[in-house]
């Protein structure tokens, strides 16, 4: 039985992670991956107090932090959250867990590109993250399909090795950072394919070429690439909790202003739930306040008095 069960292991599952931790609770994170969207981001600038830094080693100090105020982290997919009582079971394909509180913090997922087959070129040539191994792709053809920032800055990544770049957005202009697309201009080996969607990627045992088709002229290329990276946004997949909480239109988990969603037990935070600005740092700000106050509940379901979290401010 733990006190805390924390769905996610971005920015607001491990910050919730700390806090829970801090408060002495006994805490799991369950994810199926480490760091989320911010592991998977080259250069992160905007993050206060740290200045420029990967992702992947922004996220590995949230880790690290987690772990040392005693969180456990196992790398396992959640498929199913069930209330029984005033416990709650969450369901893996392994083992089933038990605990007093939710914190879901599963953030979003990479959307797929929607294509014939999309499934088997998943480890023949398609990735949906930025790019980890640079040495892969050194002298290679790669396209990037997306305009928004996380396309921008995969481009901004692999150029140094890259032979040939070839970046594929469905719109006439780019939807990220004005910063990152200012970037581009000096990028000698990249080409632009705007107002373009993809129909397939081809080859044999590994991407060869990919398909395109003008969304104007109605006409269809092949272009040779050695790989293709996804980058067409990204989507809530939340099947494994909808039988219990309230969601708005889009699918974000509903909470109010302490992150406590319908179901007394169950927190959420980050971008799962309504917040209008995915941001690390307002993610990790909804997970600590998503620990706080399951903290709270807690604390007062036992019939004790929890400890103040503000200065002079006990809810």
């Amino acid at each position: 039985m733990y006190d805390v069960i924390i769905i996610g292991a971005g920015a607001a599952g491990l910050t919730a992670g700390i806090y829970t931790g801090r408060r002495g609770l006994k805490t799991l994170i369950l994810s199926k991956d480490l760091g989320g969207q911010t592991a998977s981001t080259a250069e992160i600038e905007n993050y206060p107090g740290v200045g420029r830094v990967e992702g992947s080693d922004l996220i590995d100090t949230f880790r690290r932090q987690a772990e040392q105020f005693g969180c456990e982290i196992v790398f396992q997919e959640v498929t199913k959250v069930t209330k029984d009582g005033e416990t709650f079971n969450v369901v893996t394909p392994r083992e089933t867990y038990t605990a007093q509180t939710i914190i879901l913090a599963c953030g979003k997922t990479p959307r797929d590109l929607g294509i014939p087959d999309e499934m088997k070129w998943k480890t023949r040539g398609l990735d949906y993250c930025s790019v980890w191994d640079l040495e892969r792709y050194r002298g290679k053809t790669v396209a990037v399909v997306g305009g928004g920032n996380s396309a921008l800055d995969t481009v901004g990544r692999i150029s140094p090795v890259a032979k040939k770049i070839y970046v594929i957005h469905r719109r006439e202009g780019f939807t990220g950072e004005k910063i990152l697309i200012e970037r581009l201009s000096s990028i000698d080996i990249l080409e632009k394919i705007m107002n373009a969607t993809v129909l397939s990627l081809n080859g044999e045992e590994h991407i060869e070429s990919i398909t395109i088709k003008d969304s104007i002229q109605q006409e269809e290329k092949t272009i040779p690439v050695d790989a293709v990276f996804a980058a067409v946004g990204f989507e809530l997949r939340t099947d494994f909790i909808k039988d219990l909480v309230v969601f708005d239109e889009a699918h974000h988990v509903c909470v109010d202003h302490t992150g406590a969603s319908n179901v007394p037990g169950i927190f959420a935070a980050g971008d799962i739930t309504q917040t209008p600005h995915k941001q690390i740092i307002i993610s990790a700000g909804e997970g600590a306040r998503a620990a706080l106050s399951a903290y709270q509940y807690i604390v007062r379901k036992a019939g004790k008095r929890p400890l103040a979290v503000d200065w002079g401010f006990l809810p």
